[in-house]
This record gives C-alpha cells, sequence and structure tokens, in this order.
C-alpha cells in the first residue's frame, strides 16, 4: 500500500476530500492529511482519512495586534517540522503553498516523490512577516527539493516560465469541481424555471450571479453601481451574491445595504454553508453569470456555471483564453465593468440565441471536469 501525506490548507476542504476518496476507490493508498486551519465549514467527513494532524494557532502571541498573524504563520510552521521529524512516506503532496508550509526546508527526507500544486495566487500575494520578498525565498527553497509542479494542463505555461528548472517537470493533473455530477443529475430531472422557482425568483426574470463567493475581489458594490443606473433592466433581473464564502462581515453588509438601495430584486446568502444539492441548484438557476473579479486563477465555480449553461460574461483581465481553449467553452469578453453591463443589458432578452453555445459548453464540461474522467490523472502520479 502506497502512503501519501497531503499537506493543505485544511483537511475539511471540499476538492481535497474529493480527489481523496476517489484516489482510495482507485488504488490501494493511505492517505494522511496535515491542515494549518483546522475547520469544519465545509462539513467533510474527515474521519475518512487515515490521520489528520492539525497545526495548533491558538496561542496568545497569535493574536496580538498588528504581528499576531505573522507570528502564527511562522509557529505553524515550525510545527508542520516537528511533525515530519518521525514520519516517512512514499509521497509528500504540498496543496496551497501558504506562508506556513514554505518556511519549511528538508521535506524530501520524508519522502520518495515530492509534489507541490498552486491553488493559485500564491506567488502574487503571500508573505513571510509582511515581506513577499521572504515568501519568494522560502518558495524558491521549496522548490529546489521539489520533484514536480501538478496542476492544471493550461496553467503549464505560465509556471514553466515562472520556475524555468521545471520546464518538462510540470505534470497534469485536474482538481475536478466537486458539485458537477450532482449538478448533471439536478439537469436532468429540473429545469432552469423550476430552480429559479424553488429559489423564489419571480417568474419571468433572469437571474444574474455577480460574484461567486463572498470576496471583495469579485467587485459587488462596483457591479451593483453601475447596474443601479440601468432602470430598463430592473422589472427583468433577480441579482444573485452567495456570500457565503471568504466574506467579511461588513462586506457582506456593504453588499446587502447596496442591493437593497439598488431597485433590483435580489437574493442574497450569508452565515450558511451550502450543501452540494442547492449549490447545483444555484448553478442550475442562473441564467447570465458575471465574472469581473480582479483576479482569479480559473476558478471551478466559474467551470460550473459553464456545465450549467449559464452565459458567461468575463473580463479581459482574468486572461482566460487559454482554459477555455482546452475546455471547449464559449463566452462573452469585456473590457472594463461597464461594458459587462452593456453586454448585459443587449442579451437579457435574446439568451435563447445562446441555446447552441451553452448547450456545447455543458457538453464539452464533461470531458475533462468530473471526477471520475480526472482522477485517472492522479491515480498515474501516484503508480
Amino acid at each position: 500500500m502506497k502512503k501519501l501525506l497531503i499537506i493543505a490548507g485544511t483537511a475539511n476542504d471540499v476538492f481535497i476530500y474529493k480527489m481523496s476518496m476517489w484516489l482510495k476507490k482507485s488504488m490501494d493508498i493511505d492517505i494522511d492529511i496535515y491542515e494549518f486551519y483546522p475547520s469544519v465549514q465545509q462539513q467533510q467527513d474527515v474521519e475518512k482519512y487515515a490521520n489528520v494532524y492539525s497545526s495548533n494557532i491558538d496561542k496568545w502571541f497569535c493574536k496580538i495586534k498588528g504581528i499576531g498573524y505573522s507570528l502564527m504563520q511562522v509557529y505553524s510552521g515550525k510545527q508542520l517540522g516537528t511533525f515530519l521529524q518521525s514520519k516517512e512516506y512514499d509521497y509528500i503532496h504540498c496543496h496551497w503553498l501558504v506562508s506556513s508550509l514554505v518556511i519549511n526546508n528538508g521535506l524530501k527526507k520524508h519522502c520518495k516523490k515530492l509534489y507541490v500544486t498552486f491553488w493559485g495566487g500564491e506567488v502574487f500575494v503571500q508573505k513571510i512577516m509582511l515581506s513577499h520578498s521572504l515568501y519568494m525565498m522560502g518558495l524558491k527553497r521549496l522548490l529546489k527539493e521539489t520533484d514536480n509542479i501538478v496542476g492544471y494542463f493550461a496553467e503549464r505555461e505560465f509556471y514553466e516560465k515562472l520556475f524555468t528548472d521545471f520546464k518538462g517537470r510540470y505534470l497534469s493533473a485536474n482538481l475536478a469541481p466537486t458539485i458537477l455530477e450532482d449538478l448533471y443529475d439536478l439537469m436532468k430531472v429540473e429545469s432552469k424555471d423550476i430552480s429559479k422557482e424553488k429559489l423564489g425568483v419571480t417568474k419571468g426574470k433572469k437571474l444574474v450571479l455577480i460574484g461567486y463567493s463572498g470576496k471583495s475581489i469579485h467587485q459587488h458594490l462596483e457591479i451593483i453601481k453601475e447596474l443601479s443606473h440601468r432602470d430598463e433592466l430592473k422589472s427583468k433581473l433577480c441579482l444573485l451574491a452567495p456570500m457565503t464564502r471568504g466574506a467579511s462581515p461588513n462586506y457582506v453588509t456593504e453588499v446587502e445595504c447596496s442591493l437593497k438601495n439598488s431597485g433590483f430584486e435580489y437574493i442574497l446568502y450569508k452565515n450558511q454553508f451550502f450543501t452540494e444539492e442547492m449549490m447545483a441548484r444555484l448553478r442550475n438557476a442562473t441564467d447570465i453569470t458575471l465574472q469581473l473579479s480582479t483576479r482569479d486563477a480559473y476558478s471551478r465555480s466559474i467551470i460550473e456555471c459553464l456545465c450549467a449553461k449559464s452565459v458567461l460574461i468575463y473580463a479581459d483581465w482574468l486572461k482566460y483564453d487559454p482554459f477555455f481553449a482546452y475546455d471547449g467553452f464559449e463566452a462573452i469578453k469585456v473590457k472594463s465593468i461597464h461594458h459587462a453591463v452593456d453586454k448585459l443589458a443587449e442579451i437579457t432578452d435574446s439568451l435563447s440565441d445562446f441555446e447552441r453555445v451553452v448547450e456545447k459548453n455543458s457538453i464539452n464540461g464533461k470531458r475533462h471536469n468530473l471526477w471520475s474522467e480526472c482522477i485517472h490523472e492522479w491515480v498515474n502520479l501516484y503508480k
């Protein structure tokens, strides 16, 4: 039996959990998890792992105003090093290269193969003791002992250019969107109109997603402000804002206030966790998706929207083109929020014109994004 250690943000992460369970179905493997940020928010059954080890971040010095978070990163990283002293694995796979991870060196001494997977944006935003330069020094040191970077096929060129030593050592393996099986099953028995009715959307209105999480990078406030000037759309659209992941309470309050004053019907979710059935229904109900985030590493949420036959309007600065080419997706590219709302107004009454496009997107989405397909790449990696 192979022994795998996954080092992750949380053992409770749904992507890590799904990959692990599909791996166990597909090969003889024992999986341990080391987590930096213990959490139960995503409600995954972590007892199905062989072992879960957690950093203890509930220390008094981690709560010191101003420097507490930085101290927590260093302390958490040192705990990982202590944990590994007596451990040996066939594989260690680091998912999400946070500061607490790259503080460590010598991971390769505890495994036959060391893999890393970037979850998007680490090389731009992570810091050690408030310094991005220190983070990059730690990252480069970690990569010197890493056998392969593992990630989405369409990201290969970016990472091979950024880390030239990995040219030819980037291996493709995809983390599937978590709800696709449920989504496709739901779409067989429930139309968009029925899903919208179950969510309470007024009959005849189009449901528009204005951000797939509660993070401010989605520019909810800017989008709502632009939409507020379009009186002709207020009788035609219902705005959807799931503010349940990554949202600060103050930002949720701002978005909710802005929606109340916008003149639009809206649905805002907060302080709750979506079951996979509920998440599938939200995707199925959505007619149009606005993806105008300031940054995004081709989120699985966007793939879910495309598979659910939502017309996607996306910002050109997100550089999605190579990903769409690989997956066979079509969408509407815009240059600004103003341009996006112009396009939204243009297509609201003619969504039937996009029937061919959304059907093709939904069919093509199955090729690389169902776990039943994606798991083969991970099995090959660990065999």
